[in-house]
């Protein structure tokens, strides 16, 4: 009942466009990748154009569970849901008991008076719902994305300002979201909330932000971590390929130590399934450039590989190791990755506008193959074009025109899988240059 709810309720929803485009939970063809790459998107043009980004990061105090039922149902009128669906959606969320049971021993049972019901079909939903108005307060120039009651604010300037003036816009749009939070009984949970000053390598260092909400000094860091990806100041990833590699390696030593069996088959299968999610997270975001970042990643891999004893004694290159086992480098996989979001992006599966991420060259219509092109810029920095939106463009204008206009992306991955594209990896395994380049020496 609730999934055929849920169906009508979100075709409605979509069809009159009644849901922010800043939210990028619980929507189809949205996911914390398409939060990240749009915040990120707009920080690196920021960057490029020598200026600073402050960005905060709002966090709820159990969001699901403050939602007032009066005042959710008081936002659903408001999306035109009344009559009946209104009344069993408040019949849905009334009359509820919860306990906690401990040892089998069970405590008394107290009502549900907020919250709505995680674990549900229609719980989500109805969530995004009742936040989906903060966007109505934000103006320009401060940005925001939300990722179910995730929040982050940003703006970018040029000359530095003080953070706490009455003038800050930022500041100013932090006090109105406090306001908004008290006003719908949502608590802020601002020993949680942090600032992020995001500047580029080219621009001089300033003075730390000095924000606050409700009068209380938020913590400011160079580093910091936007739904699972570590993020320093100058929008390096280095820290976040450190931490998933360290994990990654634990888990590799449990899974040798925590099983007996030495089959190659039952090894891999385990390493893909709880070792190879961990390096591969949202790395479409993060991907690396430097060849140091890119041999890092492999490492792990590689020593996997090395520690199966059916390969152990048969002296085989990594490479030939990977094709007896079947898998692919993780430098490839990730390559894949990212022509996969391109064909996404520019075939509308993704909710990103292709022009918002993309800039084109129209060969003359004259040309035999006049198939608009990617264009990369000459004139930003490394850091910029190691960036989703230009490391993989020459890899993509290389790619066939019957390629590129397949007709579904399941089509497109495997005519993909097929290709050999090693003239555009960069790591140990497919060249022999020593030196520790980048992507773009």
């Amino acid at each position: 009942m609730e999934h055929v709810i849920k169906c009508q309720l979100m075709s409605y929803l979509l069809e009159h466009k009644l849901i922010s485009k800043k939210q990028h939970a619980f929507l189809i063809h949205h996911s914390t990748i398409s939060n990240l790459l749009e915040s990120t998107r707009d920080w690196t043009i920021a960057l490029s154009s020598k200026q600073y980004v402050d960005t905060i990061f709002v966090d709820y105090q159990r969001a699901f569970d403050s939602i007032v039922h009066s005042k959710l149902q008081a936002k659903l009128r408001c999306f035109g849901i009344t009559d009946k669906l209104l009344s069993w959606l408040s019949a849905f969320l009334s009359n509820r008991s919860q306990q906690v049971v401990i040892e089998n021993v069970m405590s008394n049972l107290m009502p549900v008076v907020s919250g709505i019901i995680q674990g549900s079909v229609l719980g989500p939903i109805l969530f995004i719902l009742f936040i989906n108005d903060i966007s109505s307060i934000i103006n320009s120039p401060v940005e925001l994305q939300l990722f179910a009651d995730d929040l982050k604010l940003y703006t970018n300037f040029t000359v530095p300002h003080d953070s706490s003036s009455q003038t800050n816009p930022l500041q100013l749009t932090l006090d109105l979201v406090y306001s908004y939070s008290v006003d719908w009984q949502l608590t802020i949970n601002i020993s949680k909330c942090s600032c992020t000053r995001f500047f580029s390598n080219s621009t001089s260092t300033i003075n730390q932000p000095d924000y606050n909400i409700n009068g209380l000094p938020l913590s400011t860091c160079n580093t910091t971590r936007d739904l699972g990806v570590l993020t320093d100041s100058r929008l390096s990833y280095s820290k976040h390929i450190d931490q998933i590699t360290a994990k990654a390696n634990q888990r590799v030593a449990v899974l040798f130590r925590g099983f007996q069996c030495r089959r190659p088959h039952f090894l891999c299968k385990a390493y893909i399934t709880y070792v190879r999610p961990l390096l591969e997270y949202a790395s479409v975001v993060w991907s690396p450039s430097l060849k140091k970042h890119i041999d890092q990643i492999e490492r792990v891999q590689r020593q996997f590989t090395k520690r199966i004893p059916a390969l152990a004694d048969l002296s085989l290159s990594y490479l030939e190791r990977l094709n007896r086992l079947n898998l692919e480098s993780l430098e490839r996989r990730r390559l894949n990755f990212d022509l996969c979001y391109y064909y996404k992006i520019l075939n509308n599966l993704t909710s990103h506008n292709p022009a918002d991420f993309f800039a084109f060259h129209h060969p003359p219509a004259s040309l035999r193959n006049n198939t608009p092109l990617l264009k990369k810029p000459t004139n930003y920095s490394k850091s910029i074009l190691s960036s989703f939106r230009f490391r993989a463009v020459n890899c993509w204008n290389n790619l066939s025109d019957q390629l590129k206009q397949c007709n579904s992306l399941p089509v497109f991955k495997k005519h993909l899988k097929m290709l050999n594209l090693d003239s555009f990896l960069y790591g140990s395994c497919y060249t022999n240059n020593i030196l520790n380049s980048t992507l773009f020496s």
